[in-house]
């Protein structure tokens, strides 16, 4: 058997290389890891029993994600005897309070939300390709 030139290694090397290039900027374009956070206007996030609660208020709704799998919950809003205060319910959980201060109420068992904060979102780019 012939050993490879060097030369011939030094060119299969290259054309490895070259075949990579392509990959690595497509990479490189999709990365978002320097956009900035803000926080959402819409959703919050909140703590109940050690386990995070995601809620999104929408459309006179209020969107729960509920550990321990993501379960979908829709509350929709109905009207509060406590001036300022908000009031959801889908007949067996109901939500009550402000933003900061929540309790869920379930099989007749209220719990307070804590830490509520509003959920931290990348920010929305100004470019119009991205948001469509």
């Amino acid at each position: 058997m012939l050993a490879a030139s060097p030369f011939a290694a030094r060119s299969m090397m290259i054309v490895r290389v070259a075949r990579l290039l392509p990959l690595v900027a497509l990479l490189g374009a999709c990365a978002t890891g320097g956009d900035p956070m803000v926080p959402s206007e819409d959703t919050v996030q909140c703590q109940m029993q050690g386990q995070r609660i995601v809620i999104r208020f929408v459309d006179q709704e209020a969107r729960l994600l509920m550990p321990p799998n993501g379960e979908r919950i829709n509350l929709y809003q109905i009207g509060s005897t406590m001036p300022g205060q908000m009031r959801f319910s889908n007949g067996l959980m109901e939500l009550t309070g402000t933003n900061k201060d929540l309790r869920l109420t379930k099989d007749g068992q209220s719990m307070a939300l804590v830490n509520c904060e509003p959920l931290m979102v990348p920010k929305k780019s100004n470019n119009p390709f991205l948001n469509m």
